[in-house]
Parts: C-alpha cells; sequence; structure tokens
C-alpha cells in the first residue's frame, strides 16, 4: 500500500492491522506463559553463605566470617559495616517476632552487594511497622532505609524471603 501511495489503501490496511491485529496480539501475549530459562553458566553462586541462629555468639561469627570474605573480594570497610549493620537490624526484629527462627544468609560482592535471607515460620515482613513498635524498632529501620539502595520481602511457600541491595 505504502509504493502504491494510494491513500485509500493505507489508511484500511492501517486500520486493519490496529483494529484486529492489537487486539489479537494484546489476547496471546497475556494468555501465553513461557517459562524464563536461566542457563547454568549464567547462575550466580554465592560469595558468603551461612546460617544465624537466636543464640549468643552466632552474629558476631557471621560478621567475622562477612568481614573475611568481603576482604578476600577487595569490599572496603565502610561497604562491610553497612552489609553487617543491615544484617544485625534484620536479624535482630526477626529474632524479636521469630524466636525459633533460622536465618539463612547469602551475600554476593559485585558492583552493588547483594544480601539474601531467607527463613521458615509465619509471615512475618520486618520492614512493616506494627502498633506495639517503639522509637527503636522505627529507627533500626530508618538505619535498614538509610544503608540499603533497595529492600524487598516475599512470603512464597511457607518461606520468607528479603533481598537486600546495598
Amino acid at each position: 500500500s505504502i509504493l502504491c501511495l494510494d491513500p485509500d489503501y493505507m489508511v484500511s490496511y492501517f486500520l486493519t492491522g490496529i483494529l484486529i491485529g492489537l487486539p489479537v496480539n494484546i489476547l496471546f501475549g497475556s494468555l501465553l506463559y513461557v517459562e524464563p530459562f536461566v542457563p547454568s553458566f549464567a547462575v550466580v553462586k554465592a560469595d558468603a553463605e551461612f546460617e544465624l541462629e537466636n543464640l549468643s555468639g552466632s552474629l558476631d561469627k557471621a560478621n567475622d566470617f562477612l568481614q573475611d570474605t568481603a576482604m578476600d573480594k577487595g569490599v572496603n570497610l565502610k561497604r562491610v559495616f553497612e552489609i553487617q549493620s543491615c544484617l544485625e537490624e534484620l536479624s535482630i526484629r526477626i529474632f524479636n517476632a521469630i524466636p525459633d527462627a533460622k536465618i539463612k544468609v547469602k551475600v554476593i560482592y559485585y558492583n552493588a552487594i547483594s544480601m539474601r535471607l531467607s527463613y521458615d515460620g509465619i509471615k512475618y515482613n520486618p520492614f512493616k511497622i506494627n502498633k506495639g513498635e517503639d522509637v527503636l524498632d522505627i529507627m533500626s529501620l530508618q538505619i535498614i532505609k538509610h544503608r540499603a539502595l533497595r529492600a524487598s520481602f516475599i512470603f512464597y511457600e511457607g518461606e520468607n524471603k528479603i533481598h537486600v541491595v546495598i
């Protein structure tokens, strides 16, 4: 229709494409579900992986382990303290709500540091402020907000998952 330079053909083909083709694309695009494929070489392994428990000294061991692995990767000390403070504040909030929780922590050191926490139990979002919380609890959330670039929470199949980017 463009080669003929006939406006009637151009308008009719354009309208046909919009009126018929666009709804069909929207319909099939929303109905079809494609599982994303990630090749095995693209899966990133954690640089530091450990478990926190509500025991005395557990957080100290985790902080030492984080510091050692970060120094091996060339992460400066200021960034290590940011990771440690976010982990400390989150673990305190989680252990206050679920005392018998075991927090699995995975840290990936890259341009931005990615820290993933997961724990079983009841659904508990540590970023949500409850009515009974005092000023110190709210301040702990402010510390995380100040240190983290992004933080998210999801409850999936009975497991609480947190992702913090520092």
